[in-house]
C-alpha cells in the first residue's frame, strides 16, 4: 500500500495543471471520522491518476509511544482526542517482521512490512499486514507523528474519481456514479459518498 501511494503522489507532476491541483489536494488515504458503535467506517484512497478505492471495515485510531521494546497505545475518539482506553505490549522488530507480544504464545502476532521503511525514523513507522482473527487481512499503519491506525477491511471496491470545481464524482465498479459537492476545511474532507449525507474524512499521513 505504501509503495503504491508513493507512486501515486509522484504521478501528480505528470497531470494537466487543473487535474494536478485537484489531485494534490485529494490524493491520499481518507478515513471517515464517524464510526459505528462497533468501530466500522469507510475509507477512501484517491489516486492522482483518477483511480479510487473504497474499503469498509473496522477502523481504530490510536496515539502510540515507544519506550525500549514496549509499545503503548491510547485509543482516540472521533475528534482524535485521547480516551481512557490504554494498552501496552512488548514487541520485537527484526527486518521486515514485527512481532507483538513475542513472549506470550496466546497473544503473539506476527506482522509483515508492506512497502519500504522510512529512513530517518523509528523502524516501526510504516504499514504492516497480518492475518486477523476474523480470517481477513488487517493492517497497522504507524505514522511519524505518533498516530497509528488499525484497519480491518471487510469490503473493497475500486473505480474512478474526478473533480469539476467544487463537484466530486466517484464511480465504483458495478455501481452508479455519485456526484456532489466537496471541500477540505481545517484538514477535514467533506463529501457525500452516497450523494445525500455529508461525510467527514481525515487524512492519514505516514
Amino acid at each position: 500500500m505504501i509503495r503504491a501511494l508513493a507512486a501515486l503522489f509522484l504521478a501528480i507532476a505528470s497531470l494537466p495543471p487543473g487535474a494536478a491541483q485537484a489531485a494534490d489536494t485529494l490524493a491520499g488515504m481518507w478515513s471517515a471520522t464517524g464510526r459505528t458503535r462497533g468501530g466500522l467506517a469507510p475509507q477512501w484512497v484517491f489516486a492522482p491518476n483518477g483511480v479510487a478505492t473504497r474499503t469498509f471495515g473496522a477502523l481504530v485510531d490510536y496515539r502510540y509511544a515507544i519506550q525500549g521494546a514496549r509499545l503503548s497505545l491510547t485509543e482516540l475518539d472521533e475528534n482524535h482526542a485521547p480516551t481512557s482506553k490504554v494498552t501496552t505490549q512488548d514487541f520485537t522488530l527484526l527486518g521486515d517482521t514485527l512481532t507483538m507480544n513475542p513472549t506470550k504464545p496466546e497473544g503473539r502476532q506476527l506482522m509483515k512490512r508492506v512497502g519500504q521503511p522510512f529512513p530517518g525514523t523509528h523502524p516501526i513507522v510504516g504499514e504492516w499486514s497480518f492475518k486477523h482473527y476474523s480470517g481477513g487481512i488487517a493492517y497497522m499503519r504507524f505514522g511519524r507523528a505518533g498516530i497509528v491506525q488499525l484497519s480491518v477491511p471487510f469490503e473493497t471496491a475500486t473505480g474512478t474519481w474526478a473533480t469539476d470545481g467544487a463537484k466530486l464524482t466517484t464511480q465504483l465498479k458495478d455501481r452508479k456514479p455519485v456526484a456532489g459537492p466537496w471541500r477540505i476545511e481545517k484538514g477535514t474532507l467533506h463529501f457525500r459518498e452516497d450523494g445525500e449525507k455529508d461525510g467527514r474524512y481525515r487524512a492519514f499521513d505516514f
